[in-house]
């Protein structure tokens, strides 16, 4: 009688030429949870791969599959996305306690509170290290010296399509999920990523975590002062 679809999965509905009877087959069951389902695949493989909807559709036009509408990309991308962002959350609680742990056995306490020792890195979407600082985009992570795992992971960025095209038209910008959340130089945003680390190592982990000029902003904003600790910075050998 028909199809129906839904992303990538299709709704085959059937009518018995007896008794009239209406049945609908699916292509895939989406009700096993043993198994992910096809679109979230398709949307996580989209997104590991680097690439978007427009250059899936092109992938899916050589091969004669259907596509997603942008709609239906949207809602699963959204549903990727945030069970991304729910798992890496839980992994660096986890590696956070690890290294909590690993400091209360090894008599590693101030002030009532375990302190560790952190490395920390940033980069650009951009190459522009030692040439060409304006990057729109960039990412920094603190990371467990004992454990070696993640414990804060920051984004920021200059620029966001949806604003972008607005202004460009001189309209005002339709409702939508603005990814801009910095104002300053290319150069600073590492800076200012691993400083957020460090501002939320007590409230979200109960931890205290032990560049130059990021150091010195570290410092300049005495993170730790009431529990009367100072971060000191640990050249490597």
């Amino acid at each position: 009688m028909g199809e129906k679809r839904e992303g990538l999965i299709s709704f085959f509905k059937f009518e018995c030429n007896i008794c009239k009877h209406i049945c609908t087959i699916k292509s895939e069951n989406t009700h096993d949870t043993e198994k992910i389902n096809l679109n979230i695949a398709a949307i996580t493989g989209i997104i590991a791969s680097g690439i978007g909807n427009s250059q899936f559709e092109e992938l899916c036009s050589a091969i004669d599959v259907p596509v997603f509408t942008p709609n239906t990309y949207t809602k699963y991308q959204d549903q990727v996305l945030k069970k991304w962002e729910q798992t890496a959350s839980s992994s660096m609680a986890a590696a956070a306690e690890k290294e909590k742990e690993i400091a209360i056995e090894e008599g590693r306490t101030k002030g009532g509170f375990p302190v560790i020792d952190v490395l920390f890195d940033g980069s650009w979407c951009a190459r522009s290290y030692g040439s060409n600082y304006k990057a729109l985009s960039g990412t920094a992570a603190v990371i467990g010296r004992k454990t070696g795992r993640i414990l804060y992971i920051g984004v920021k960025n200059k620029y966001c399509l949806g604003c972008a095209r607005a202004e460009n038209n001189n309209i005002s910008p339709k409702e939508h999920k603005c990814f801009k959340n910095y104002e300053g130089s290319s150069t600073s945003m590492e800076n200012e990523i691993i400083v957020e680390g460090f501002k939320s190592s007590i409230s979200s982990y109960g931890l205290g975590d032990g560049d130059a000029s990021t150091y010195a902003k570290i410092l300049q904003a005495r993170l730790y002062a009431e529990k009367n600790v100072i971060v000191e910075k640990i050249e490597c050998q």
